[in-house]
């Protein structure tokens, strides 16, 4: 129980730990587009500036995401650890086996939030990404009425929106991660027990448990 709280703890720290830092380079990024002079605007293409904003930083964000590894792990635990019951107990492999079917239901349950959630930080980034575009295609407009501060508050209302589904997102995707690997954890106690019960009662030694 306190390695499923820490844990699920840590999930949502780290997510909001990242779109912390991500928010801080949008933010960086967008008040640096504002210092360019229109030299620099007449030099590059629109695209190239909002591709800081659309390519390069979800490309941060995905490497700061990238936990694959960990899952890889503890799946190529659970098979070589199924395989080696079948070996030294048919009993405690069928135990296994029934664990990794259960394995696959927190991702039933949470499959479709995640999607829902994951089309909805789509959807922010389109929209983001054609409100910078606008602006700056519109900046001489912008600067010669004088509307920085009106851009720049939609801006940060933006980031706000874009802040709390990221939270939302990163914290139900780590927990299509975590929740399976803590049914595993389960069944590595349930497995341990009846090792333990059937070494007790002889018909398992210290060695095969």
């Amino acid at each position: 129980v306190l390695n499923l709280l820490i844990g699920v703890g840590g999930d949502y720290a780290m997510s909001k730990l990242n779109e912390t830092i991500l928010i801080g380079l949008r933010k960086d990024l967008y008040e640096q587009t504002q210092k360019l002079s229109a030299h620099f605007f007449s030099r590059y293409r629109i695209g190239d500036i909002v591709a800081r904003f659309t390519m390069d930083i979800p490309a941060v964000e995905h490497a700061m995401m990238q936990t694959f590894s960990t899952l890889i792990l503890a799946s190529l635990s659970m098979v070589v650890g199924t395989v080696l019951l079948f070996v030294l107990e048919w009993k405690l492999a069928l135990v296994a086996f029934v664990g990794i079917v259960f394995m696959f239901v927190p991702q039933k349950l949470l499959n479709k939030r995640a999607q829902r959630y994951n089309e909805e930080y789509v959807g922010i980034v389109e929209s983001f990404s054609n409100n910078m575009d606008e602006e700056m295609k519109a900046f001489k407009v912008i600067r010669g009425f004088q509307l920085q501060e009106s851009m720049k508050n939609r801006f940060t209302k933006q980031l706000q929106v874009w802040f709390r589904l990221g939270v939302k997102r990163s914290f139900i995707n780590s927990n299509l991660e975590r929740l399976p690997i803590m049914v595993l954890s389960v069944v590595n106690v349930i497995i341990l027990g009846l090792g333990g019960y059937f070494t007790f009662q002889g018909t398992m030694t210290i060695g095969d448990l």
